[in-house]
Order: structure tokens, then C-alpha cells, then sequence
């Protein structure tokens, strides 16, 4: 299973480095679908990574120095915190992987395509999370049984 690490943000500029793609003086092109993510809330998307990473809990911060990066896109627009709270709205996301970092421009390599206005979520890689998930998946399927069998 996997667990958000920090707020979600809006994608707002993507590129791509997929073959064919017109080049901008940087390399990319930039799009309204890719797998590069340059800004999220119109902030550089690595910036936003060291942010969430200086943020982390000590636990976080370990699963991410190991490896477990992962990012979770959703094409529900993101919503706001509820008020008075840094609490967001569940949602579903697809898990993908980090598969690179560009520091100039500031951007993030996806194994997805990802469009601009798509909701973006750090994820970290947890165990705990998937225990949690199978006990869910679990009930869900006792209470499926008591009322359809």
C-alpha cells in the first residue's frame, strides 16, 4: 500500500520527452498532456518535492531516502483543505512512479502521462498502509457476502 506524504497540488505545466515531441530551448515540449511535470500550483515541481521532504515526519523522511517516492494522480480537480485544517478530501489515485528528476528546469519524470489540471500527490511506499488495505478489502468483502449471498 501506499500512504500521501504532504498536501496534493494542481499540475499546471507539463512537457514531454517522448519521441517526436517538439523541443523548447530546454529539451521539452511543453503540452497539455506528458510525462514531465514542470509546475504544480505554478511552483517548479521539484521545489515542491524538497518542500514536502524538509516536511515529512521522521518516518516519511526514511521511506523516502530509501527509495519508496512514489506520486499519485487523480483527474479529480484538487480540493480545497477543509477549513481551518491542512485535512483534504479522500480520493482515489493512480500510483506511479518517480522515475527522474530534471534540475534545470526544476521538474519531475512520472511513468505516466499526466495532463494539466490532474491533482498530484506525493506518495511514500508503506507497509502498515498495505496490511490496512487488505483488512479493508477483507470487510468489504464480508459485508458483500451478508447482504448478496
Amino acid at each position: 500500500g501506499c500512504r500521501g506524504v504532504g498536501p496534493s497540488f494542481t499540475v499546471t505545466s507539463v512537457a514531454s520527452t517522448e519521441p517526436g515531441a517538439g523541443r523548447g530551448e530546454d529539451g521539452m515540449e511543453k503540452l497539455q498532456k506528458g510525462n514531465v511535470i514542470m509546475t504544480l500550483d505554478n511552483q517548479p515541481a521539484l521545489e515542491l518535492l524538497q518542500q514536502v521532504t524538509e516536511r515529512a515526519n521522521d518516518e516519511d523522511k526514511t521511506l523516502l531516502r530509501s527509495g519508496w517516492l512514489l506520486c499519485g494522480i487523480s483527474e479529480e480537480s484538487a480540493s480545497p483543505p477543509v477549513e481551518d485544517t491542512n485535512i483534504q478530501a479522500p480520493r482515489d489515485f493512480l500510483i506511479r512512479q518517480v522515475v527522474g528528476l530534471v534540475p534545470e528546469p526544476k521538474a519531475i519524470v512520472v511513468g505516466a502521462r499526466v495532463s494539466v489540471g490532474d491533482t498530484f500527490r506525493f506518495h511514500v511506499r508503506a507497509a502498515n498502509t498495505a496490511k490496512d488495505d487488505l483488512k479493508l478489502m477483507i470487510s468489504r468483502a464480508k459485508t458483500e457476502r451478508l447482504f448478496f449471498s
